[in-house]
């Protein structure tokens, strides 16, 4: 499949009915998955849009909304500092 075919592909399943609906889930994740989830989502919102055939690299609101989600369960879990310092290690981007 072509880039754009796989856009279309993706552009349609996002655009079903009730894709938008809100959910309220009840899950207690520990902090050490909270923080590797923080990892995952910085690193795939990370990469350049318009880049690869995942799902984010068509969908960039999607993108920056990952990103508070993944910011407001570091702040809930206590982790904000810790998650920036390991940024700033050596090789981090």
């Amino acid at each position: 499949m072509t880039r754009e075919e796989i856009g279309w592909l993706y552009d349609t399943v996002v655009s079903i009915p009730g894709m938008e609906l809100k959910l309220k889930l009840t899950t207690q994740p520990s902090r050490k998955l909270v923080l590797i989830l923080s990892q995952i989502i910085d690193q795939a919102v990370a990469r350049k849009k318009g880049e690869g055939t995942d799902l984010l690299s068509f969908l960039p609101e999607e993108a920056e909304a990952l990103k508070e989600l993944s910011k407001e369960f570091l702040e809930k879990a206590e982790l904000t500092g810790l998650a920036q310092k390991l940024k700033g290690l050596p090789g981090q981007k």
